[in-house]
């Protein structure tokens, strides 16, 4: 996963139920998000949640663009979201089993079971286990899923057989 998709993917995360449509760009080693909400306010806290140091460079009544950062405040966000390959290899590749059962299935409902699986191989990872044990809705995908997935193999399309 790109580092945009994780930014954006946390920013969902923490907006929640609000209806927060983000778009999270590496432009010239520089990220911006820019966010559809009308609420200003609503729209800087969930930002600074994440990344205090963040700040608003434009602003139109559909859209505000802020800048993310700096740089190390990025690599702080990100710090937690790298897959160790030792996790994939545990216990006959238990961690990756899950996981793709999860996305075949679309059962997001499973996502503590990825959680115990990979604690169980050694993630102390608090971004990694937090999301997986959090009851946040997902829609088609989940950043951890993906990301397991594809620090191991290519996702398979369709179900087990």
């Amino acid at each position: 996963m790109t580092p945009q998709t994780i930014i954006k993917a946390k920013l969902l995360e923490l907006a929640g139920a609000a209806e927060v449509k983000i778009t999270v760009r590496n432009q010239k080693g520089a990220f911006y998000a820019l966010m559809a909400d009308d609420d200003y306010e609503r729209s800087r806290q969930l930002l600074h949640r994440l990344l205090p140091e963040s700040y608003m460079t434009s602003c139109s009544p559909f859209e505000l663009t802020f800048r993310l950062g700096p740089d190390r405040a990025i690599a702080d966000a990100l710090r937690d979201t790298e897959i160790d390959p030792a996790w994939l290899a545990w216990n006959d590749s238990a961690v990756l089993r899950v996981a793709q059962g999860i996305h075949d299935d679309h059962h997001f409902k499973h996502l503590p079971i990825l959680a115990d699986a990979l604690e169980e191989a050694g993630c102390t990872s608090a971004a990694l286990l937090t999301h997986c044990r959090s009851a946040l809705p997902h829609g088609r995908s989940c950043w951890v899923v993906d990301l397991v997935l594809g620090s191991g193999k290519k996702p398979r399309r369709g179900r087990r057989g």
